[in-house]
């Protein structure tokens, strides 16, 4: 199933019609000799009504563009578009790769939206566990092993902060369930 209502790509086909209908109806008014009520000629006035709409749609395309400048711009648009979504938020904090703290509050958000999300919960441990906060690590990643258990990422990073809490047992137990779901691991 979609995870969106509404995608952007589900109307390039209804636009085909709404701009047949939108040529036809401009060829129409550019082909007709026939004097308008102010005596400029209907060539004149659909030439002037096509080029307003072609300006139009250039700044709107320019404007556009800017947006997908780069990944963060346009996952900043989309939080902005849609405050109550928990997706935007995410994808954003990933684009904060050099400045973790600003990534945490975006995850934070995201979490607070929708806590279910394994992939928020997975990479906010990971980001807590780099800068040292050990026990908010452990309580995100044990939530991500709960989601999928089957991960030997999850279960090697698991290994590795009870590892830092000296639970020697529980790491060596751990990093050996990492390896069976996952020799190369």
């Amino acid at each position: 199933t979609l995870q969106d209502l509404a995608a952007e790509h589900r109307v390039y086909l209804a636009a085909y019609g709404f701009f047949l209908l939108l040529a036809l109806g401009l060829l129409r008014l550019t082909t007709t000799g026939e004097r308008t009520i102010h005596g400029r000629d209907g060539r004149f006035l659909g030439c002037a009504v096509l080029t307003l709409i072609l300006l139009a749609l250039c700044g709107m395309t320019v404007k556009r563009n800017a947006v997908w400048s780069s990944e963060r711009a346009l996952w900043d648009d989309a939080r902005k578009k849609s405050p109550a979504k928990a997706r935007p938020l995410t994808n954003l904090a990933r684009t904060y790769t050099h400045d973790i703290k600003q990534a945490i509050i975006y995850y934070e958000q995201s979490l607070t939206l929708s806590p279910g999300l394994f992939a928020t919960h997975y990479n906010l441990g990971d980001l807590y566990y780099k800068i040292g906060q050990t026990k908010e690590a452990l309580n995100h990643i044990q939530i991500a092993a709960i989601m999928e258990p089957n991960i030997a990422e999850i279960q090697g990073r698991l290994g590795e902060i009870h590892l830092e809490l000296k639970h020697y047992e529980l790491a060596d137990a751990l990093f050996r369930k990492a390896v069976e779901l996952n020799p190369q691991y």
